[in-house]
């Protein structure tokens, strides 16, 4: 008996360890250092620098928005306007600082701050739409054993990593019977 239970247990713990390994999320993407690049079309695809300071502004901004907000990507440009003929001396350059809000119902907003000058408007165009997936927590079904004939109902509920379950079996031999499991979900 104790052989037969440590069989099950070796076979339940190579089991997880193949499934965690064929299923498991891919890393994540680390986002790097990128140069600076000056496009055909006359835009610029900025530089990216993660260990930039992300500037206070937008820190403030994100948090009057939303305290559970969370900015997910701060730009900082300097944009130089184009002078008119007529004018004499030319338009100081003006520094924006802009930032990517992600907010606690999984929307998006945009932030802007010119320490230069007024912000007079914008539109912020969401061009990909925000996946919205349902966490299904719970599970129930009904269960049979033709050979032993018998037959009986379960639930279980996903609580973090794990799976809790419980079920009840009813059999001619044995009557009623209960089974309580937890596993790792992966």
């Amino acid at each position: 008996m104790s052989r037969d239970l440590t069989m099950i247990a070796i076979g339940i713990l190579i089991g997880l360890a193949i499934g965690w390994f064929l299923w498991r999320p891919p890393a994540p993407v680390v986002e790097g250092h990128a140069s600076e690049e000056q496009l055909p079309s006359g835009s610029i695809a900025l530089e990216r620098e993660p260990e930039a300071p992300v500037p206070v502004p937008l820190k403030q901004a994100t948090r009057e928005l939303d305290r559970k907000a969370k900015l997910e990507r701060a730009v900082r440009i300097t944009v130089a306007p184009k002078t008119p003929i007529a004018a004499v001396q030319p338009c100081p350059p003006v520094n924006l600082d802009i930032g990517l809000v992600k907010m606690p119902d999984e929307t998006r907003r945009v932030v802007v701050h010119s320490s230069d000058g007024e912000v007079l408007g914008g539109v912020d165009i969401p061009i990909q739409a925000t996946e919205q997936v349902k966490q299904l927590k719970w599970a129930a079904g009904a269960l049979y054993a033709p050979q032993e004939e018998a037959y009986g109902a379960f639930l279980d509920r996903d609580i973090g990593p794990l799976r809790v379950g419980a079920e009840l079996m009813q059999s001619r031999e044995h009557g009623v019977s209960g089974i309580i499991r937890v596993g790792i979900r992966f």
